[in-house]
């Protein structure tokens, strides 16, 4: 499950085609592997679908469409729910080996302050699987990404490493 922030930080920097490309060209490499699924966030309580879990490599075509409805960011709120569908897609598929990754990108920090972190890291200490961070933009706190990525990070402060951060986690996927 792949997790983009779309909070207006992020809609709204002019970068949503890099962005759409980069989740694009994710999904491509992963979804060679593994069925996957797009969800965003913003402000809001409740995830937005993007698209759901398909094999092969389904693109990002829309995302760069998603509109916030609430303009700040409930990181630790969506990583709780994203855990929480990705734990039931995991736990109703036929296969007997079965396994999930999630994998977050914010270009900052929780702002809605819905979930506590200590109720995120609550979470993530139950979740059966790999969870990864992307983080890209000056306003990324190394240290509570890091917590989040338990699996890896791919930190950098400049706009322009989107893409180079995204092949990174999929390389280590």
């Amino acid at each position: 499950l792949l997790l983009v922030d779309m909070s207006a930080s992020v809609t709204q920097a002019g970068s949503a085609q890099v962005l759409e490309e980069a989740v694009g060209r994710f999904t491509e490499r992963v979804g060679q592997y593994q069925q996957t699924a797009i969800y965003g966030f913003d402000g809001r309580a409740e995830l937005i679908p993007i698209r759901g879990f398909a094999p092969g490599k389904a693109g990002a075509a829309g995302l760069g469409s998603v509109k916030p409805r609430d303009p700040s960011t409930n990181l630790n709120g969506a990583v709780t729910e994203a855990v929480k569908v990705l734990q039931k897609q995991v736990d109703r598929s036929p296969v007997p080996l079965r396994f999930g990754t999630l994998v977050v990108f914010t270009d900052g920090t929780d702002q809605a302050h819905r979930v506590s972190s200590s109720e995120l890291h609550g979470a993530l200490d139950r979740a059966e699987f790999e969870v990864f961070v992307i983080g890209v933009g000056a306003e990324i706190d190394e240290k509570e990404l890091r917590a989040i990525g338990r699996s890896g990070a791919a930190l950098n402060h400049d706009p322009a490493a989107l893409g180079v951060a995204f092949a990174q986690v999929a390389e280590r996927i």
